[in-house]
């Protein structure tokens, strides 16, 4: 026997640049963020997941989540790789230490001449003499890094009613 009705709520800003508040109401319940992307579980009327992209905080009834920056974001030093890898290179101090372990697995976005952004996969995160390296491609899996002039690394944050949120 079903007691409750689950519903998930997808709030997005995924085109425009600068942070833009959201909040929305759903069956009594309101839901806020800044982030670009966002999922609300909600089970029994009230909110029991959610994850947060590219944000520093998301409200829904008593979930909160937050983070201290929405994304580490900067300019394309250059491109390389070798025998099964390519990557990225940003400046050396764009991720804090502590994070890089962290932001692997993520998705990074890369503006191209052109202007449009494309996404590739962050295999790896390591420093180099001419900066940081963010690998698209590690132990032959991932995709070729391309020429970019810009880069942008959302964070993401997941938390639960019951748990504790995690980057």
């Amino acid at each position: 026997m079903v007691t409750s009705v689950e519903r998930v709520i997808v709030l997005t800003r995924l085109e425009t640049e600068e942070p833009v508040s959201l909040t929305v109401r759903s069956g009594g319940l309101r839901i806020s963020t800044d982030a670009r992307a966002a999922v609300v579980r909600i089970g029994g009327g009230v909110p029991t997941r959610a994850c947060m992209i590219g944000g520093t905080r998301l409200e829904a009834g008593k979930l909160r989540l937050t983070a201290s920056v929405a994304e580490f974001a900067g300019t394309v030093k250059g491109v390389g790789g070798e025998r099964g890898a390519s990557w990225f290179t940003v400046p050396a101090g764009a991720l804090p230490e502590q994070s890089r372990e962290e932001l692997v697995g993520s998705t990074l976005f890369v503006q191209t001449g052109d202007g449009a952004w494309r996404a590739w996969p962050v295999r790896r995160i390591e420093p180099a003499p001419d900066g940081l390296r963010l690998y698209s491609k590690w132990r032959q899996v991932g995709f070729e890094a391309r020429l970019a002039d810009r880069w942008r690394l959302p964070v993401t944050v997941v938390g639960s009613a019951v748990g504790r949120a995690t980057k």
